[in-house]
């Protein structure tokens, strides 16, 4: 959906699909963040790339 369309969608489309529509972009932002912060939070890399999940 772009510009006037979602505009046009919000009023017209059903009601499940628009959520599940523009739900989807917000779902993905929130895993990127989430992996983010999950790969933040284990420091620098070792070695053998293991050894940052044991501190």
């Amino acid at each position: 959906m772009e510009g006037s369309n979602t505009r046009n969608a919000l009023f017209t489309e059903n009601p499940v699909k628009l959520m599940i529509s523009l739900s989807i972009p917000a779902i993905l932002g929130m895993l990127i963040i989430g992996l983010y912060n999950f790969m933040d939070s284990h420091g620098e890399p070792s070695s053998n790339g293991f050894d940052s999940f044991y501190y």
